[in-house]
């Protein structure tokens, strides 16, 4: 099989710690998802997680107000080390319940008795992404939603199923972009482009309809790919 690029080449290697660990973290993530409604914020950028997590505040309102289960907001920073104390900030900032934020490497090290307290889980490892985006049926892609920007390869999320929120500064991943939708139904596509100012509704637009949503984003790749056999 031919790829139009090579960014949507695979490499199925798990890379997320060793054999022995990665059913422990994974069972770890399994209880953290149950009963609630995930999303995947991915290598995000400085100035971006002020808009994912008020994207969040908003988007728990809006499931309670539709009697929905509790969001779980997965937040990744492309760089961890310099974004960690921002994106903990933030959340003091925005009243986010201190026992409700977590970071990954503390919940591995002691995992929490009550999971489903946990409403935002920040990803402060590198090299475990593999890990998320199967739990993450949606994912907004970092490094898209603030000027300058540049964007992030997305095939590994959307390998995995998930359908992609894309802020409008993609810069030349806007390639990827054109060749999904030119290989997708136009009614029918897994990226759903927002400006920041339209991130809270986009998201909540498409955790309603992540069902939908999932299995078009399973199919989108092959169809790049059966477009240039």
């Amino acid at each position: 099989m031919i790829l139009p690029t090579i960014k949507f080449a695979r490499i199925r290697t798990p890379r997320s710690g060793s054999v022995t660990q990665r059913p422990r973290k994974q069972e770890l993530l399994r209880s953290l998802v149950q009963g609630k409604i995930p999303w995947l914020a991915a290598s995000i950028h400085a100035g971006e997680e002020d808009l994912v997590l008020k994207s969040h505040v908003v988007i728990i309102k809006e499931l309670r107000a539709r009697s929905k289960p509790e969001p779980l907001l997965i937040v990744a920073p492309r760089h961890p080390l310099r974004l960690l104390e921002r994106i903990l900030s933030s959340c003091e900032e925005l009243q986010l319940d201190s026992t409700a934020v977590a970071t990954w490497t503390e919940l591995c090290e002691r995992p929490p008795e009550n999971p489903s307290v946990i409403s935002v889980l920040i990803v402060d490892t590198l090299g475990e992404m593999d890990l998320f985006y199967p739990v993450a049926p949606l994912t907004v892609i970092g490094n898209s939603l603030c000027p300058p920007g540049g964007g992030h390869n997305f095939a590994e999320a959307a390998h995995e199923g998930c359908a992609l929120i894309v802020g409008p500064y993609v810069g030349h991943f806007h390639r990827m972009i054109s060749l999904v939708e030119e290989a997708a139904d136009p009614k029918e596509s897994p990226i759903i482009q927002a400006l920041p100012e339209t991130l809270p509704q986009r998201v909540v637009d498409a955790l309603l309809d992540l069902p939908h949503l999932r299995i078009q984003g399973t199919s989108w790749v092959w169809g790049c790919s059966e477009s240039v056999l």
